[in-house]
């Protein structure tokens, strides 16, 4: 029997809504050292234990011991990203991507070859016999040995993972090209069985000239940009960290720094590194001194930039805060109120044996919690009117209803800073917009307006922008001092 499709009569259609994009992580620290355990073509890794990182470096690397401090608290930091600063000019590499895993691929053939261009000029490789070859090793040194009959010192080598074709110079010349199907004759391609072609998704990186520290960042940035907390290891010197101390005002980063001269706690010096980043006013430097450990700062990365801001009550302030593994200084009153006068925290002992960091602000005398939670709350905002206006099915319309739907957005943030303690209710003591007044008690902690979207000029409405959306936060701060008074009748 013949039947009437339901769908003639009712036809649905069911829309999904693109999905929003992640929001940006705080938590992500990178320590960028100048050991060569990583190679240049993989000089970015990401950790979540200090096994993972015994795995690539040794106990006496600067890398290690910035691990070391770095995974002692408690709770545990889920993730550590060390990259590599290339202190010295280097070589070209191409790193080969989908390729067989099979050595009887490799062993089949006995006059192989392929066409590569190293340092400008393209190699003919050729006549390469791998039938008696035990392993991938086997396969790197006879290629390599072929390949060194067209250009001398070039190595060819297998990592255990992958097959790397190194050039033998260094600098912005040196350059290996992806390889391509041989044009000698009768020779069996290994461009494709090794995969160093494009198509199988090799990956190419150019030589280059030393790296200034700044220039280490943003080579490390481009490979992977997800880190917000930074510190150098230790041989960087004191010019370096104050650059890319700049270069962390410019790029919403934020730099971690241990400091040992004693010329911190000298109170007639200026010339120390934290006088210096005083003078320049910057906010998003932590400098702590410390004369006992190499990487003390490395705690305070770890704990201050741990938040999870989604959850209930989950802000900090670094005050008070001890550090596993680091020894507290012992000073006099007046080396610590030097130490404070120049915006550096360090970890001291209170009188009742308490062991605990003080000072914990910036250069420029913020908190370091106020920058990093506002640098959040800023990026959680972006994020959440991004989606507003991205993930719509049809379109968030230039209208007072639209308005409402990005302002809801914007509240979605103010409302996480409220559970999470960035901010509560307060009194309002700057100028008024809108329907808040110097002076209005914001009991939700945070104030939301936008203009009507009737006000806005014909050039705005032609261009599709929006009025301005404005916000005022109350912050919750945090309390590191107290009087009491007490009176007291016989």
């Amino acid at each position: 029997m013949s039947t009437i499709p339901v769908r003639d009569i009712v036809n649905v259609t069911i829309q999904v809504a693109a999905l929003a994009p992640a929001a940006p992580t705080f938590s992500r620290v990178l320590c960028v050292g100048s050991a060569t355990r990583l190679p240049s073509y993989d000089r970015l890794r990401l950790y979540t234990s200090l096994a993972g990182v015994a795995e690539d470096f040794q106990s006496t690397d600067s890398e290690y011991a910035f691990a070391t401090t770095f995974f002692a608290r408690t709770p545990m930091p889920k993730e550590l990203m060390i990259g590599r600063r290339l202190i010295a000019a280097f070589a070209g590499t191409l790193k080969s991507g989908l390729r067989s895993t099979t050595l009887s691929d490799y062993t089949a053939v006995t006059a192989g070859g392929f066409d590569i261009n190293i340092d400008g000029t393209v190699r003919q490789v050729h006549g390469i016999d791998l039938h008696s070859c035990a392993d991938l090793a086997a396969v790197a040194a006879a290629v390599q040995t072929a390949v060194q009959a067209e250009l001398a010192s070039t190595t060819v080598t297998y990592d255990g993972a992958n097959f790397v074709v190194t050039s033998p110079t260094t600098g912005v010349n040196s350059i290996v090209g992806y390889a391509v199907a041989p044009t000698t004759t009768a020779t069996t391609d290994l461009s494709v069985i090794m995969g160093l072609t494009a198509l199988k998704g090799a990956l190419r990186a150019a030589g280059g000239a030393a790296e200034a520290p700044v220039d280490s960042l943003t080579a490390l940035g481009r490979i992977d940009g997800s880190w917000y907390g930074f510190g150098f290891t230790k041989e960087v010197a004191d010019d370096d960290l104050l650059a890319a101390s700049v270069w962390a005002e410019a790029n919403a980063k934020f730099h971690a720094i241990t400091y040992a001269s004693p010329a911190a706690y000298d109170g007639t010096s200026s010339a120390d590194l934290g006088s210096r980043l005083k003078a320049a006013g910057l906010t998003r430097t932590l400098i702590q001194f410390s004369s006992t450990t190499d990487y003390a700062v490395a705690s305070a990365a770890a704990c201050g930039f741990q938040v999870n801001y989604d959850q209930i009550n989950s802000t900090i302030t670094l005050e008070f805060k001890q550090e596993p593994g680091v020894v507290p200084e012992n000073l006099t009153a007046t080396q610590y109120a030097a130490l404070k006068a120049k915006n550096y925290c360090y970890l001291a002992t209170v009188s009742n044996g308490f062991v605990m960091l003080f000072n914990t602000k910036t250069p420029s005398g913020r908190f370091f919690d106020e920058i990093v939670n506002l640098d959040w709350f800023a990026a959680d905002l972006s994020n959440n009117a991004f989606t507003a206006l991205a993930t719509s099915p049809t379109k968030v319309a230039q209208t007072d209803k639209g308005m409402e739907v990005l302002l809801q957005a914007a509240a979605i943030t103010c409302e996480k800073a409220v559970r999470n303690r960035l901010a509560a209710a307060a009194v309002w003591t700057h100028d008024g917009f809108g329907a808040l007044a110097t002076g209005d008690f914001l009991q939700q902690g945070y104030y939301l307006y936008a203009e009507p979207v009737a006000s806005q000029s014909d050039a705005d409405r032609a261009a599709r922008v929006t009025p301005p959306i404005q916000g005022a936060l109350c912050g919750a701060g945090a309390f590191h001092s107290l009087d009491i008074v007490f009176n007291f009748q016989r």
